[in-house]
């Protein structure tokens, strides 16, 4: 039997403004529990993969926090792991830097996935054609009929007998195109000669850099996977709000939380959320440990958040241990963690979802 690693790449994550200043976009929170990450940890989790390692770009305080004892997404307590993986100061690649990893437990193949596109998928049949067709490296895609809005500087792949044969980024020129899922499947062999091949070419190359070198450069062609069903990128402020807005739809939450695929996360043991008598709920998500006396409508409501009599929330997601005061009309919003709005009565984003940043007294 084949031994597998996984590696969740937080590197080159997209910038979601003031919303990802304090935190990478994979700690990021999202549907009132979970962190991005925790879906690629789940997906490697879900599919038998218990050797893991979580490439860090910057700011690993909020990746530390979220992931705690780092064995929730461990179903192998005795052999698996998730190892969190530094840069280092003279090394630009952190896969590289990391290696040891690799060579410590000689896997045969090995699994890079990333932590802003949302998926589910089960790694297996991926790993099973992979190995069957003998690749050095199975590239991970989906079909698109939305390239001019969405996925915008993404890999657009070309591909030539189902195989790929270039990578260039997406212009948002063609609806219909086929995206790089940034999921790489390799041989362990071929991925440490692309490793010593990095610093040779560039030293700012990352993993997506080198594919596009060696296909172009020496002419290569690489195995293909077809990633069917939900999945969705995290490329603005914008599609973190629609993103988030879409699992109020029950049927369509349906559709990602399947019963034997289960995402996982850290506990926090916090109590059963608690209604008052004149609180008014209606298509709203709403985490343990929140108070609600107020009215919450289509929104997403995190861990110990407050909201008190009088208080409408519309259309809004409010981060953990967030304060809305009396009489307060939330519309449109996003709401960091620790804010508190108490003297402003109408907050409201118009055009544009409006973001207040964490901490924030209004």
């Amino acid at each position: 039997m084949a031994k597998i690693m996984g590696f969740c790449n937080l590197h080159g994550n997209k910038s979601l403004g003031p919303l990802t200043e304090n935190r990478p976009l994979g700690s990021t929170s999202f549907l009132g529990r979970y962190a991005l990450m925790d879906f690629t940890l789940s997906n490697f989790s879900n599919s038998g993969i218990d050797k893991v390692g979580i490439l860090i770009e910057t700011q690993p305080r909020s990746i530390m926090k979220h992931l705690g004892s780092t064995n929730v997404f461990n179903n192998n307590t005795k052999l698996g792991f998730e190892q969190v993986l530094y840069n280092e100061k003279h090394f630009t690649n952190n896969l590289k830097a990391n290696d040891w990893l690799i060579l410590d437990h000689r896997p045969d193949v090995i699994v890079i996935a990333p932590s802003d596109l949302l998926y589910t998928m089960d790694f297996r049949p991926a790993i099973k054609q992979h190995l069957d067709n003998k690749e050095k490296l199975t590239l991970v895609y989906t079909r698109t009929k939305k390239g001019k809005k969405q996925f915008l500087n993404s890999d657009v792949l070309t591909l030539k007998d189902g195989r790929v044969i270039n990578l260039v980024q997406n212009q948002g020129t063609k609806d219909e195109i086929d995206i790089s899922v940034d999921t790489f499947i390799f041989s362990k062999d071929y991925l440490m000669t692309l490793l010593e091949l990095g610093p040779q070419v560039s030293a700012t190359f990352g993993i997506k850099e080198l594919i596009r070198y060696v296909l172009v450069q020496d002419g290569l062609s690489f195995g293909t996977f077809k990633l069917n069903g939900y999945l969705r990128a995290f490329d603005s402020l914008e599609a973190y709000f629609e993103n988030s807005m879409e699992f109020l739809d029950f049927d369509f939450r349906n559709k990602v939380f399947l019963e034997d695929w289960p995402i996982y996360t850290v506990s926090n043991n916090t109590p059963p959320a608690r209604y008052g008598s004149n609180a008014v709920i209606k298509n709203s998500m709403i985490a343990n440990g929140a108070k609600i006396n107020g009215t919450v409508i289509n929104s997403i409501i995190s861990r110990n958040v407050v909201i008190e009599e009088g208080a409408r929330i519309e259309n809004a997601i409010i981060f953990t241990d967030s304060k809305v005061g009396k009489d307060v009309v939330v519309q449109g919003v996003i709401i960091d963690k620790y804010v508190k709005i108490e003297k402003t009565k109408i907050l409201a984003g118009k055009e544009s979802v409006l973001y207040i940043k964490q901490g924030e007294k209004l």
